[in-house]
């Protein structure tokens, strides 16, 4: 299996908008902070398994790729939460990253990868969620890196807190 390709991001197409163009495509998203090229993701314990749906071994993704974005830039860190209102269609209308004050520098320099992955595998969670996750490996198609300017201008917020709440 070859390498994987970074986005073939057309002539005056940004981040965004190559993202959108893959969700449209029906495309999955994957977001990392882990710098090095991912080949091939396999399944593993979600980091948050605080539902029944994430505790199961799998490769989770999303179909959209704001929150795929925000796991991306915020790299695993504990103490930090999102809240995202879906609509009929599991289409995101709004997702709130609540982080605490104390990343917020840190956030604004970071970078992080969003990874466009194959839907064949994947089973959505209740049928109309943005969450899916599949029980086989996966390879990516491509990887875009992102900003927390791209988190923006996908519509997501953040709300800085002291602590989680």
């Amino acid at each position: 299996m070859g390498e994987v390709e970074r986005a073939v991001v057309e002539k005056d197409e940004v981040t965004i908008q190559y993202l959108e163009r893959m969700r449209k495509s029906g495309f999955l998203f994957h977001g990392t902070g882990n710098p090095d090229r991912i080949e091939i993701f396999e399944p593993r314990k979600a980091s948050d398994p605080e539902t029944e749906w994430n505790a199961d071994t799998a490769v989770y993704a999303s179909s959209e790729p704001v929150w795929s974005s925000i796991f991306a830039l915020y790299k695993g860190k504990s103490s930090w939460s999102t809240s995202v209102t879906t609509d009929e269609n599991g289409r995101i209308k709004s997702i709130t990253a609540r982080i605490p004050e104390k990343y917020r520098d840190q956030l604004l320099e970071e970078k992080g990868l969003v990874y466009v992955l194959p839907k064949d595998s994947f089973e959505r969670q209740n049928g109309k969620s943005a969450q899916y996750k599949s029980k086989t490996a996966v390879k990516p198609i491509s990887s875009v890196e992102v900003c927390l300017q791209d988190y923006y201008d996908m519509g997501g917020k953040i709300e800085w807190t002291s602590e989680v709440k």
